[in-house]
């Protein structure tokens, strides 16, 4: 077995088996939901309404929806099984799914994982976009988000570890780019600095 795979499938088993508790599969599963497109996507374009935020909104939402188109480009190419195929695993399927029908997580295209993509290209966009100034906590609570989405992806056995921090490295390239652009175009004011 080639050694990075084999890292990868102790990391998942260690993940989605060694650290499954039944108390905490409804948290992670709300944590998953939280990073499904059509949530993220909504709240973004709520926020678009509001002129105070509008700015901020949409850069996250091009980030989001250009790092998520990138994405599943990459995972028509990629065409990697997901790990809920091996015989031990046992994917927990989320509230969205329930609700909406759907059953299991599909068996293919996991790489990269699109929750990690479109998640970690939103919060680094608006991390940077507010570093400097009195909301700069907030940039360390919505990449806190980020990386708990990733990480609930792995605990709830649809995603292998190189799946989500893979997502993590393409949206956090997204991120950056967007928020670049963005401040080059003067299309967000420089945040109040702490000491002003």
């Amino acid at each position: 077995m080639n050694p990075f795979y084999r890292f990868d499938t102790d990391a998942f088993r260690a993940i989605h088996v060694g650290l499954h508790r039944d108390w905490l599969d409804p948290i992670m599963v709300a944590i998953t939901d939280s990073g499904r497109g059509e949530v993220k996507f909504t709240i973004l374009f709520v926020l678009c309404f509001f002129s105070k935020f509008r700015p901020y909104a949409l850069m996250a939402l091009v980030a989001g929806v250009g790092s998520g188109l990138f994405g599943q480009l990459i995972k028509t190419l990629v065409e990697r099984d997901r790990p809920s195929n091996f015989s031990w695993a046992q994917p927990i399927t989320s509230y969205i799914e329930v609700l909406s029908g759907q059953t299991a997580p599909a068996a293919s295209n996991s790489f990269p994982s699109g929750h990690a993509v479109s998640s970690f290209a939103i919060a680094v966009a608006l991390a940077w976009a507010v570093r400097k100034s009195v909301h700069a906590w907030f940039g360390w609570v919505i990449v806190g988000w980020a990386t708990l989405v990733a990480f609930s992806r792995v605990y709830v056995g649809v995603h292998f570890l190189s799946d989500v921090i893979g997502g993590a490295a393409i949206g956090t390239a997204f991120g950056t780019v967007c928020y670049m652009i963005w401040r080059r175009r003067g299309w967000i004011r420089e945040l109040p600095h702490p000491e002003h």
